[in-house]
């Protein structure tokens, strides 16, 4: 017996995501950093794998990080990372959204080795 597969067999290259981040601010004395980028999400893939659409997704995003918590004895600290961003197309062959991302992690002894995390994702398409 043969099974149709709706999508086929076929795999493929979806899109290059490439830009520039700046950090505008750091400070070692409260262990934050804030920086804004912006990915340029350039579609290459093929048509085969519905990966042909449109021209360019701009997606400018700004992006906070802080570790706090230190526990005594050497026992490591938490490391909390967030992201917020639009991303918008230059056509409208592509998906306008508004993304965020909330990282919390643990440096386990503070050894920078080990780092047990939980993240958060939203996605919310606006058309």
């Amino acid at each position: 017996m043969h099974s149709a597969r709706p999508a086929g067999d076929d795999s493929g290259f979806a899109e290059i995501r490439i830009g520039p981040k700046y950090t505008f601010f750091r400070s070692p004395e409260t262990n934050t950093v804030v920086a804004v980028g912006l990915t340029f999400q350039i579609p290459r893939g093929s048509e085969k794998v519905f990966q042909d659409t449109g021209d360019l997704t701009l997606a400018p995003y700004i992006t906070f990080a802080k570790s706090f918590g230190k526990l005594p004895q050497g026992f490591g600290n938490f490391n909390l990372m967030g992201t917020a961003g639009l991303a918008f197309s230059v056509d409208n062959q592509r998906s306008d959204y508004f993304y965020g991302n909330l990282h919390l992690d643990y440096d386990v002894a503070g050894q920078h080795r080990l780092y047990p995390l939980i993240e958060l994702n939203y996605t919310r398409y606006l058309n």
